[in-house]
């Protein structure tokens, strides 16, 4: 898991960031930022790499096709949630309301089954 935060840090420390439509990434870090933490990455790499070979570790290996599909998979739970139905507990919902919401959920959840049919598709 260590690993795994490191690559996320370097991703930032080689400038990326992401930019959506109700998601965005802002890297504000400093050059001299980016050059210590590229430097911090490198020596906590090389004690991963030693505790690898003194403790026998194996790599692991993340697969794009099962992590899109369990992170998609696992996040339909939360689009459903969208719909009037499950909305109703945080209040009353004005019909019109309740009416969008229902309609984004249930298109939403088929675009989303969409990327899993293409996942599908790919682990066969």
């Amino acid at each position: 898991m260590l690993d795994e935060l490191l690559v996320s840090i370097e991703k930032w420390v080689d400038g990326n960031q992401y930019q959506s439509v109700l998601y965005e990434e802002k890297n504000d870090l400093s050059v001299s930022q980016r050059k210590a933490l590229k430097k911090q990455i490198l020596v906590l790499k090389a004690s991963l790499e030693a505790a690898k070979k003194d403790l026998g570790l194996t790599k692991t290996t993340q697969s794009a096709l099962n992590d899109i599909w369990s992170r998609v998979a696992s996040f339909r739970e939360n689009v459903m949630e969208l719909g009037a139905r499950h909305l109703k507990r945080y209040g009353s919902l004005h019909h019109e309301t309740a009416e969008y919401m229902d309609k984004l959920s249930e298109k939403l959840l088929l675009q989303l089954d969409g990327i899993l049919e293409i996942i599908k598709a790919g682990r066969h």
